[in-house]
């Protein structure tokens, strides 16, 4: 009985193949997001994990720490809203979808005023460095009061919240830690309030920070 001489060609032949099923499935499970795969990082996020984005080595520029795993990171940012005496005119909140601040308007702005108050820039860079550090995606919404009886022009309280809210936007851009494509502004005019004892009507700022899909 002779022996079946073994040809080496089949053996590099069904290697090669094997590495390329490898290689294309490696490329499918890296350009499908999956709802679950979004799922598990918010839920990483709620329970306040720091969430860096990838190769990110910023140093914050205002001394607030990183947050450290299992600290929420809304934590850093409440710390500085005591450390600064911000506690009367802002709130801050945890989410599951991420973090909101509610701001009364006269926390960022004198009465009237449309620049941001710059004793108010040591906060907003907090925030800045918190968003920057994570990957963070900051939504900054000015709302304007407005009463119907009192004969104010709503227009007015229009263009009043909108330029509040692309100043603040644009001072978070001009802080040169964050990407356009990382922060937004709305305006809105509301006579309703979600800060407890603001003035003004409903005159408040709000930042959402959060995981951009």
């Amino acid at each position: 009985m002779t022996d079946v001489p073994v040809a080496g060609w089949q053996t590099v032949y069904c290697s090669f193949a094997l590495i390329l099923v490898v290689f294309f499935v490696m490329m499918v499970s890296y350009s499908v997001v999956s709802g679950r795969g979004m799922k598990t990082v918010r839920k990483h996020f709620a329970r306040g994990s720091s969430l860096h984005a990838p190769g990110s080595s910023v140093q914050p520029l205002s001394g607030i720490k990183s947050a450290e795993p299992g600290e929420a990171l809304s934590v850093v940012i409440q710390d500085a809203t005591t450390r600064f005496g911000l506690g009367n005119t802002v709130r801050v909140r945890m989410e599951s979808g991420g973090i909101d601040i509610l701001m009364q308007d006269r926390a960022l702005f004198p009465e009237g005023a449309v620049d941001v108050d710059k004793r108010i820039h040591p906060y907003l860079n907090v925030i800045g460095d918190v968003a920057a550090r994570n990957g963070l995606h900051v939504q900054v919404k000015s709302y304007a009061g407005y009463e119907g009886s009192s004969g104010t022009d709503p227009r007015s309280s229009w263009q009043l919240s909108a330029q509040r809210a692309v100043n603040v936007m644009r001072y978070f851009l001009a802080y040169g830690r964050l990407a356009a494509g990382q922060v937004s502004a709305s305006g809105f005019v509301d006579a309703a309030s979600a800060v407890p004892d603001t003035t003004n009507g409903g005159s408040r700022i709000e930042l959402h920070l959060s995981v951009k899909e």
